[in-house]
């Protein structure tokens, strides 16, 4: 087992900062300004690369083009839902080969395009076309009226969005074998490597390291009753990518009769043979400095 030197432990433990800057340059690359149409919110979409349109956005509509800004496609009847309710109207599918918003590109959409004339009329401005329901949900969209824009969601935060929902679900499981001490589960829940960033931090094989978590938490003697029965309760929050592997917080509360104790830290874990691992376990506090009541 070879002792992490020191520069390293520091490295594991400050991985959240530079997660938290590269996660507020990503949203201000796809933040877009809102506008107004009287009192409609609106935004600014390059259409085929020509001159910003003008679309409302509105999360109770349907995506619809103005008929007047798009006049090629095949007509047809269709049914135009928004939050008036839904009507039968003439209109024309439409493709446009290319939608940009801010840096977000939609190719091959295909569009209802109807008369906005009396829209555009009613907030004094033309209207070229309502980014709807539909579009703002497949965008990842988030529309913040306080600060006045649009946040569409990154690739990397899709990823980042997928890798977190995938690891929460396995750590999820994990502290529920902690809580009900299942160690055959529990097991499973560790790398076959496990590094502990304790007093002396160590890189532990699976079985010695599943020891260091029943001495510690599943089978540690209680001050005031050394052979009494123990409660615990473990749960996982903030969880952040780093790389391709995912950081989070854990809070374990461990009772019996006489005594509470209560622990805090972070964990990493990575996927290997699909499933996510924990890699690493780092006490906020060691077991000398841990609260004690009677």
């Amino acid at each position: 087992m070879q002792p992490m030197k020191p520069s390293a432990q520091r490295l594991c433990l400050g991985l959240l900062s530079p997660v938290l800057l590269l996660g507020r340059n990503s949203l201000a690359a796809q933040e877009v300004p809102l506008e107004r149409c009287d009192r409609l919110p609106a935004i600014r979409v390059e259409v085929a690369g020509n001159k910003p349109m003008l679309f409302l956005v509105d999360t109770a509509a349907t995506s619809l083009l103005n008929l007047k800004s798009f006049v090629l496609g095949d007509a047809r009847e269709v049914e135009i839902s928004s939050y008036r309710g839904t009507a039968n109207t003439r209109a024309r599918e439409v493709s446009p080969p290319e939608m940009k918003i801010g840096s977000y590109h939609l190719v091959g959409v295909k569009m209802m395009a109807i008369d906005l004339s009396a829209l555009g009329a009613s907030c004094g401005r033309r209207i070229d076309g309502i980014l709807g329901a539909d579009l703002l949900e497949k965008m990842g969209a988030t529309i913040d009226f306080k600060r006045q824009i649009v946040h569409f969601m990154t690739s990397d935060e899709r990823r980042e969005e997928k890798l977190i929902g995938e690891a929460r679900s396995d750590v999820e499981h994990c502290m529920a074998a902690l809580s009900a001490q299942d160690e055959q589960q529990l097991a499973e829940c560790l790398a076959p490597e496990l590094t502990l960033l304790t007093e002396g931090t160590v890189a532990y094989p699976r079985n010695q390291a599943l020891t260091w978590l029943r001495e510690r938490y599943l089978h540690a003697q209680s001050r005031s009753h050394a052979e009494a029965e123990a409660h615990i309760e473990a749960h996982a929050a903030n969880f952040h990518v780093v790389g391709e592997a995912v950081l989070f917080a854990y809070d374990l509360n461990r009772t019996t009769p006489g005594d509470s104790q209560n622990e805090n830290g972070m964990a990493m874990c990575r996927k290997s043979n699909g499933r996510w691992r924990i890699t690493s376990i780092s006490p906020a506090s060691s077991r000398a400095e841990m609260t004690t009541k009677r």
